[in-house]
């Protein structure tokens, strides 16, 4: 069996050069918050990068990067919408679909999901064993 080539259209292929521009800025944006966070504790930060920082602003809010990531992957998310392009969507797709079905049936809690009871591990491995 092969698999069939599909032909993109110009436009397709102008949104797929867009979605990797957003894909590769948030990257980079994301690298670039963490290492923030990881040479927040040093000495270097504290003396050097914080007295540039706060004389450029008037806070010390570091969540601006954050919003600007969410708001590039909404971006991202629609652009796929627009272009049509299935293919990383339905592969993201069909793994939120992997916690969806029913894992447990007839047990004491009664029908539960694979992410319901992912959930429950994760409490009980926070909480400890109640």
């Amino acid at each position: 069996m092969t698999k069939e080539m599909v032909k993109r259209s110009p436009s397709q292929a102008k949104y797929g050069r867009v979605q990797f521009a957003i894909w590769l800025l948030v990257l980079v944006l994301f690298l670039g918050w963490i290492f923030i966070w990881i040479m927040r504790p040093t000495d270097i930060f504290g003396e050097t990068w914080m007295s540039i920082y706060q004389a450029n602003t008037n806070s010390t809010y570091f969540g601006a990067k954050v919003l600007l990531i969410a708001a590039l992957g909404c971006l991202y998310l629609h652009i796929c919408q627009k272009a049509n392009d299935s293919n990383s969507y339905n592969a993201r797709k069909r793994e939120v679909t992997i916690w969806k079905p029913p894992v447990l049936m007839k047990g004491p809690l009664g029908i539960v999901s694979g992410t319901e009871l992912a959930f429950l591990c994760s409490l009980h491995s926070y909480f400890g064993p109640l």
